[in-house]
């Protein structure tokens, strides 16, 4: 398993992703589309992304 980045490595990445933030011990960035379909697609990408890497995000 990965080790958790330190605090410090966390916010220097952050620094170069537009929209991401820390919550306590998540990374979560908020979009909006411009409807449901494209909504679908892009959760329906992310989910092909999160199974091929074993790793399973909260998608609210």
């Amino acid at each position: 398993m990965a080790e958790l980045l330190s605090d410090d490595q966390v916010n220097e990445a952050l620094g170069a992703l537009a929209g991401w933030r820390q919550d306590g011990s998540a990374l979560t960035r908020t979009v909006e589309l411009a409807s449901f379909a494209e909504a679908i697609a892009v959760v329906n990408r992310v989910a092909e992304i999160a199974e091929n890497d074993n790793h399973h995000p909260d998608i609210d």
